[in-house]
Formats: structure tokens, C-alpha cells, sequence
């Protein structure tokens, strides 16, 4: 005798809070000693134990990476196939 299994009607997935955090470095790049620059260590530090993930932006950095592209001949920033760009350093 074969029984049917029962469906139970299935409530949608709950929709996701998470996002990555977003820290410009900026200020930290200009002037590491700045009040604004330990702000950002502490953001950067929050980050890591909230979430374990971060994003860096600033202008300045993507120059610096730049830079670095020109000097050593070899990207550290590799784009993704959905367009994202990565930083990879050894």
C-alpha cells in the first residue's frame, strides 16, 4: 500500500539584510595619523567581526593600483565575470 506524502504549504525564504560594508580608505591613504584614519581602522575591524567581508573605494587607491599595473608590468586587479573587480596581492 503506497501512502501519499503530505505537502505542507511553504513560506517564501526570507528575504536577505546582508550587505557587504563599503569603507573609503581615502582619508586613511592621505594621512594614516588623522582621527578620521582611525575611524576607518575601526570600521575595517567591524567589518571583519561582524560580517568578515569589506570593500574598499577611494579614488586614490584605484590610482595607486594603477600605478603599480605601470611600474611592475602585472595587474593585481582581476575583473570577474560579472563585471566586479578583485584585488589580489601575494
Amino acid at each position: 500500500m503506497t501512502v501519499p506524502l503530505q505537502t505542507r504549504p511553504t513560506a517564501p525564504p526570507p528575504k536577505s539584510t546582508f550587505q557587504i560594508p563599503t569603507i573609503d580608505v581615502g582619508p586613511y591613504l592621505s594621512n594614516p595619523d588623522s582621527a578620521e584614519a582611525r575611524g576607518i581602522v575601526n570600521q575595517v575591524r567591524d567589518a571583519c567581526v561582524s560580517t568578515g567581508f569589506f570593500q574598499f573605494v577611494s579614488l586614490l587607491l584605484f590610482l595607486l593600483l594603477k600605478i603599480h599595473t605601470v611600474l611592475f608590468q602585472t595587474s593585481i586587479i582581476h575583473t570577474g565575470r560579472t563585471g566586479t573587480k578583485y584585488l589580489f596581492l601575494d
